[in-house]
C-alpha cells in the first residue's frame, strides 16, 4: 500500500508548487489585470477501514506569494473532503460525504456556470450528502441519496449566498461485468431568499446514466436526461426551462502510458445575472 502506515490508518502526504503568469479580472470590473505569483499546495489524503466499511478523507491548502494584489496573498485556500461507506446488513450499503472549501480564486466552487469571474470576494462552501443502496439479490438495485450544499460570499462580492437541496432515487442494473446503468429521478431546489428572489428555483429531472466500461477501452460516466425547471422570481423569459440535460466524463486508453480524457456538460446553474 502506498503511503505512511500508522496502525490501520494510511496517510499519503504530498506537496506541489506552481508558478502563475496570467491575466485575471480580480477587482470590481471585468478589465483583465496582469499578475504573477507562486503557489504552494501541501496535501494529505488518508483512509481507514472501519469494520466492513471504509473512511476516506483529504485536505489541501493553497498558499500564494509574490502577487501584486494583497488580496491574493492574504486569502489562503482550504479544501477538504470526507467520505464514509458502511454496509448495514447483508443487502444495504450506507454512505455519507462532506466537502468544505474556503478561498477567493476558485470561483467554480461558487458558480459552476462561470458567470462569477470578477469582483471576487471570500467564499465558504459546505456540502453534505448521504445515501443508501439496496441490493435485491439480482442484477437490479435501488439507490436513494440526498445532498445539501450552501455557499456564502462576502457582501461586496459579485455573487450571492444560496443553498441547494437535491434528492435522487435511482433504479440500477448491472449491464455487464464492468458496466452499470441507472434510471433516475431527481428533485432540486434553491430555497427562496429575500436578498436574491431571482435565484429561487424548483426542478424535476429524469435521466439515464451509464458508469463503467461504456465501450471497449472507454470507461467513464455518461448521463442524458430531461429537465423541467421553474424560477418564479426571474425576469421575463427566464422563469421556465424545459430541455436536455447531459454530462459526460470519458477516458480512452490507447496504451498503458497514453490516455485521452474528455468531459462535457449541459446544465442550468444559478446565474449571477
Amino acid at each position: 500500500v502506498e503511503g505512511l502506515q500508522i496502525g490501520l490508518l494510511t496517510l499519503r502526504p504530498s506537496i506541489s508548487g506552481l508558478y502563475i503568469d496570467a491575466e485575471t479580472a480580480l477587482l470590481e470590473t471585468a478589465q483583465p489585470l496582469a499578475d504573477r505569483y507562486y503557489e504552494v499546495r501541501p496535501q494529505v489524503a488518508g483512509e481507514l477501514p472501519l469494520g466492513t466499511g471504509r473512511f476516506q478523507g483529504d485536505y489541501e491548502a493553497r498558499v500564494r506569494r509574490g502577487s501584486r494584489f494583497a488580496v491574493v496573498e492574504d486569502r489562503t485556500t482550504h479544501l477538504a473532503n470526507a467520505s464514509l461507506e458502511v454496509p448495514v446488513g447483508p443487502n444495504i450499503v450506507s454512505r455519507a460525504g462532506a466537502h468544505f472549501a474556503r478561498g477567493l480564486l476558485e470561483t467554480m466552487e461558487v458558480d459552476p456556470g462561470r458567470e462569477y469571474f470578477f469582483q471576487l470576494g471570500r467564499y465558504t462552501r459546505y456540502d453534505l450528502s448521504a445515501g443508501l443502496r439496496v441490493e435485491t439479490g439480482s442484477r437490479a438495485d435501488l439507490d436513494l441519496s440526498g445532498t445539501r450544499y450552501r455557499v456564502t460570499v462576502d457582501e461586496n462580492a459579485g455573487f450571492f449566498d444560496y443553498e441547494v437541496r437535491i434528492g435522487t432515487a435511482g433504479l440500477g442494473l448491472e449491464l455487464g461485468p464492468r458496466l452499470r446503468g441507472v434510471l433516475a429521478y431527481s428533485y432540486e431546489e434553491i430555497p427562496f431568499a429575500p436578498a436574491r428572489p431571482e435565484a429561487h428555483m424548483r426542478a424535476h429531472s429524469g435521466s439515464l446514466r451509464l458508469t463503467g466500461e461504456i465501450l471497449p477501452l472507454v470507461t467513464g460516466f455518461l448521463s442524458v436526461g430531461y429537465r423541467d425547471q421553474r424560477n418564479p422570481g426571474a425576469g421575463a423569459g427566464g422563469t421556465h426551462y424545459e430541455g436536455l440535460s447531459a454530462s459526460a466524463r470519458l477516458l480512452k486508453e490507447f496504451s498503458r502510458s497514453t490516455t485521452l480524457r474528455l468531459a462535457a456538460s449541459r446544465s442550468t446553474p444559478p446565474s449571477a445575472f
